[in-house]
């Protein structure tokens, strides 16, 4: 490797980054069928960040020796202290070095040596080589390499905690130069490799006598010159091992490697293999990063060419032999370009099969305009026998049905079916599916999205354009794959009869919205702000000063510092202030209670009643939240802008915010309906125990039949606090609450918690059974299943970690529950908005909340809309011998 310039070369300690990465990031980082990856997530950001910021020539990874190392030979307690390799790191080794195989970059291993000896090594052929060197490492032997030319970039904490040490900064943190660092672990030791020193002798003392002496050697050279009687004796006491503990931190620079630095270069990499690799371990983001460095052999574009046949259509005068060629084939693709209120449409693209589109523009100056376009195509989208698909079809319908036409024959969505198969990724792209399904680069299909917009107002581009046609024309190929992959995983119902029908039912409801009453919205500003600032004054006179009560960290001064309650708990940034931090401090001072009060307000008061009377959409005069049906991994759905799902209903603050969402005039009301605790009717189906079956049978209050078992009396003897006790245990044993977390909730002792559980499983004996059976089964496959047969996987049944695996165990009892209790109100929701229409009725669904319906009803239609709601969402799956109940309430408002 030769240059006018010097040049940098990267050498990393694989083992040691993979470590960091593995306890640094949690394990629930894992593919979509839950392999864990977050040892190789960590190891591969951290590569690219030292690309980015670096930006060196050549880079270098050297791996350890699964083999004993002459250390080991010489100390037999070298790194004795050390667990074993956590199986699930050692299952990614082989992935981080797929990564390191796929970016061109050489990896060393020499059996008898560590990744230290061979970085030694290879830093000194660099220095005289004339390269720059940065060596990556977390192990602090590796100091001793540093010098005017080497330099080691050393983790604190995690992967990204940083600290790069040159001559001066070595001197400044250990108190002496880099040759000497050896000497210095030869005194004090070192923990993490088990090497012993001398007990007794720290840092300091260490630093002082090394810069009085120069080393080790020198030192028990001029021994009886050490004038402190006490330190002398511990020096002559402890020679031999201090002697052996220094040859044990000795880099070995002499290691038979057989690498030539010019492999070492960065060369331009393979795309197609690089992003087939990033593919398989769904790093997306990762790849993205990678993108934007200048590493690619070709265009990031070359992996797998696309080849889409092109039309472009700027008259209306060829649509109708087009689309009489799209009805003879049964099927549609279609793609809007929207903007991002979905109001305004730049483009359309349409296909009937693989590799073809058309092309419709109707930017500024086109001679097509979108109600040019529907004129043509209005019939079309209202045939049911021609099937439609689309990427993310709900924005694409809500578009079509301002314009008047309800899109009829809706059949596939690429991004709902990618849902279903792969539930804990962020988002659904396009470009994502495309490059993980069918091998193609994913920047063929996706806009850049910082320009996107900009571009799209301005003019229209051919990649634009080339884009536009690519997405469009992949989708039947898309479909074919992953209806295959469906019905693999027998998950073609839950798509075809579930998913694809409440896509549009929910565009329907978010069009619809629901009224807000904004003077009771305002009335609460003032009202919460007062609160708000009382509670405030109460909080300073009990903490004695005024402070920022937003602030974790002040706050955990007032309560650890200043009042010394006890329990504190430090994080990184400082003490623990959160929620159940507070709640075991209420009993202990007042503070700790106002101080929960106070969030409660500020949260409700910037969550709700700050943006709500914003969001009222002038048009309209009501609120239009978003639905989400691809973000949660157990089916249920979740809202946005604003987010209704997470409003507390049992609490008076969050009814205060329920009561803002209105019927809009005397003629109509609100009709609010839920299931019955359905959860727990689900536990009794799935779980088949006769007891809790015979409870929902005879329709007795379960948690007063609970209370009754536990506490030996008759259910007429139960007291409300027996029955609270019952009714946490019930709900408890749902989410897989443990003895420990039911005596929190309680706060009852353990052992009394364990005798509560004990007494329930005797009473419903085959609950306790499909329990286990659930774990027992989610941790052969990986996943559990819903009644639909949704699937969630949970990798965190295989972390090492105890505390990931037990909260594994969880997510696995409560995700078939919580997942067919959302997989039935879905399919309640579908036939009750079916039978709307199909009844010709002026009831509006407007909102769905986990368990419960609203509806906006005329007056005249409540005894019939009444019993229709309730017979569908009763009959909306059958729990037999399990019966569905629904308790209906009218009134004013969304609190009824």
């Amino acid at each position: 490797m030769s240059s006018d310039r010097k040049k940098k070369i990267v050498m990393i300690d694989g083992n040691n980054l993979a470590y960091r990465a593995y306890f640094a990031l949690p394990a629930t980082i894992a593919t979509s069928s839950g392999v864990q990856t977050n040892s190789v997530y960590g190891f591969t950001s951290m590569l690219i960040k030292l690309l980015q910021e670096e930006k060196p020539d050549a880079l270098v990874v050297a791996f350890d020796s699964a083999a004993p190392t002459f250390r080991h030979r010489q100390y037999a307690g070298y790194k004795a202290q050390r667990l074993q390799m956590p199986d699930q790191l050692y299952h990614q080794l082989s992935l981080i070095e797929e990564v390191i195989e796929a970016l061109g970059i050489p990896m060393v291993k020499m059996e008898g040596y560590e990744a230290d000896d061979i970085l030694g090594t290879l830093a000194r052929r660099g220095e005289q080589e004339g390269l720059e060197v940065l060596i990556v490492t977390g192990d602090r032997d590796a100091l001793q390499l540093v010098s005017p030319q080497v330099k080691v970039m050393a983790n604190r904490r995690g992967i990204t905690d940083v600290t790069v040490y040159d001559l001066e900064k070595v001197l400044e943190r250990y108190g002496v130069p880099p040759s000497q660092i050896p000497d210095l672990v030869g005194l004090v030791g070192d923990s993490s490799d088990n090497i012993p020193g001398i007990l007794g002798i720290g840092p300091k003392t260490a630093a002082k006598l090394l810069a009085q002496f120069g080393s080790l050697e020198e030192i028990y050279e001029n021994l009886q010159s050490i004038s402190n009687e006490n330190l002398r004796t511990l020096l002559a006491e402890n020679e031999e091992q201090a002697r052996m503990s220094k040859q044990l931190s000795l880099t070995e620079f002499q290691v038979p490697i057989q690498l030539d630095f010019n492999d070492c270069l960065l060369n331009r990499v393979d795309p197609e293999r690089v992003i087939s690799v990033f593919n398989a371990l769904e790093f997306r983001t990762l790849l993205e990063r990678l993108s934007t460095l200048d590493l690619w052999a070709e265009s990031p574009r070359s992996p797998k060419k696309f080849d889409c046949h092109r039309i472009v259509i700027r008259d209306t005068t060829v649509m109708k032999e087009i689309l009489e060629e799209i009805r003879s084939r049964g099927e549609m693709f279609i793609d809007l370009c929207l903007d991002h209120s979905g109001k305004q449409c730049f483009s359309l693209s349409l296909s009937c099969g693989p590799q073809r589109a058309y092309y419709l523009p109707f930017f500024a100056g086109s001679h097509l305009s979108v109600d040019d376009f529907l004129v043509q195509v209005g019939e079309y989208l209202l045939a049911p026998e021609l099937k439609k698909s689309f990427h993310n079809a709900k924005p694409q319908l809500k578009f079509f049905m301002r314009k008047g036409f309800f899109v009829k024959g809706l059949d596939f969505d690429t991004a709902i079916v990618a849902y279903l198969l792969q539930p804990s990724l962020n988002e659904y792209r396009l470009g994502d599916l495309a490059k993980k399904y069918l091998g193609y680069d994913p920047f063929l299909f996706e806009e850049r999205q910082e320009s996107r917009q900009q571009t799209l107002i301005q003019k229209e581009t051919d990649e634009l354009q080339e884009i536009a046609c690519n997405r469009v024309a992949v989708m039947p190929l898309l479909k074919e794959q992953l209806m295959g992959e469906l019905r693999e995983q027998k998950m073609d119902f839950l798509f075809q009869e579930v998913e694809m029908p409440l896509v549009q039912v929910l565009a329907d409801m978010e069009l619809t919205g629901i009224a807000v009453d904004a003077d009771y919205l305002r009335s609460l500003v003032q009202e919460y702000e007062d609160k708000i600032d009382a509670v405030s004054e109460e909080i300073y006179e009990l903490a004695g000063e005024r402070f920022n009560i937003n602030s974790p960290q002040q706050v955990g001064f007032i309560l650890f510092d200043k009042l010394k309650l006890p329990g504190k708990k430090k994080t990184k940034t400082g003490y623990a202030t959160g929620f159940s931090v507070l709640k075991d401090l209420a009993s202990k001072h007042p503070i700790a209670g106002k101080i929960v009060e106070y969030r409660e307000y500020t949260k409700l008061k910037s969550t709700y009643i700050d943006p709500l009377p914003r969001l009222v959409d002038p048009e309209t005069g009501r609120v239009h939240t978003t639905f989400h049906q691809t973000v949660t991994t157990t089916g249920r759905l979740s809202s946005s802008d604003p987010n209704l799902q997470n409003i507390p209903i049992r609490t008076e603050l969050g009814r205060e915010i329920r009561r803002a969402f209105i019927a809009p005039d005397e003629s109509k009301e609100m009709l609010v309906a839920d299931y019955s605790q359905i959860e727990l009717r689900i536990l009794a189906y799935l779980s088949g125990d006769e007891e809790l079956i015979k409870a929902f049978q005879e329709d007795l209050d379960i948690h007063s039949q609970t209370a009754a078992e536990i506490f030996g009396v008759e259910p007429h003897e139960v007291t409300s606090e027996m029955r609270r006790v019952a009714k946490s245990i019930n709900f408890g044993i749902i989410y897989g609450m443990s003895q420990y977390g039911l005596a929190q909730v309680l706060e009852i002792s353990d052992e009394r918690a364990e005798e509560y559980i004990r007494r329930y499983f005797e009473k419903y004996p085959k609950v306790r059974q499909y329990l286990d059976r659930t774990i027992e089964q989610a941790v052969k496959s990986g996943y559990v299943t819903t009644i639909l047969n949704r699937r969630r996987y949970i990798p965190e049944l295989q972390s090492d970690n105890y505390n990931i695996a037990k909260l594994g165990e969880r997510l696995a009892v409560n995700a078939p529950i919580q997942g067919s209790a959302a997989d039935i109100m879905k399919m309640a929701t579908i036939r009750i908005h079916h039978r709307i229409k199909q009844e010709g009725l002026d009831s509006r669904l407007v909102l769905q909340v986990h368990d419960e319906l609203v509806l906006e009803i005329p007056k005249g239609e409540q005894e019939r809309i009444g019993s229709l709601v309730q017979e569908e969402m009763e009959g909306a799956y059958d729990l037999s011998p399990v019966p569905l109940k629904v308790d209906i309430r009218y009134g004013r408002n969304w609190f009824v």
